[in-house]
């Protein structure tokens, strides 16, 4: 078996962030069987659409239509799998941002987690956290409680690990 150090080490520098790999590492300490990543990847897929159908702001056959359409039940689901924990942690953040000024703590902790599940996921975190940047420096109140700042600092240093990761190795 592998560890956590030992997997850091070898994915650093490879196409995706480690969330994917970690998540994968903690599938694989429950049951060596491809069943068990199939269920995970159930789950994440279940969980997504979830989210889609209880927060989005879409019509009833919009949310259908996108949750039942060729990239969520098909690409990120079977094909590209880890876009899947990606719009996961998309979801989760879109649908905790209106609880964002009680507590910000969970959006924080799911744009580390976007940041660092691929490029792409480093892109649309980079711009939901300057959101929340601009969101603070906007408002008196928010920029005087200190939990605000160190949720930023959380998204700051998901986006660096993510980076830093990506990074292609000196040749």
């Amino acid at each position: 078996t592998v560890s956590l150090a030992q997997l850091w080490t070898v994915t650093l520098h490879q196409k995706h962030p480690v969330t994917w790999y970690f998540a994968l590492k903690g599938v694989s300490l429950l049951s060596s069987s491809p069943v068990a990543m199939q269920i995970f990847h159930l789950v994440i897929a279940t969980l997504s659409a979830f989210l889609l159908f209880a927060f989005a702001p879409f019509k009833t056959f919009q949310k259908v239509f996108l949750g039942f359409g060729y990239y969520f039940l098909y690409e990120y689901t079977l094909i590209s799998r880890n876009y899947g924990l990606g719009v996961l942690c998309l979801f989760a953040f879109c649908a905790l941002f209106p609880r964002f000024r009680r507590t910000p703590l969970p959006a924080a902790a799911c744009l580390f987690l976007l940041a660092n599940t691929s490029v792409y996921g480093l892109i649309l975190a980079g711009a939901l956290g300057g959101v929340l940047l601009i969101e603070v420096l906007a408002s008196e109140e928010l920029r005087r409680k200190p939990k605000f700042w160190a949720c930023l600092l959380i998204i700051g240093l998901g986006l660096a690990l993510s980076l830093y990761q990506l990074k292609p190795l000196p040749t």
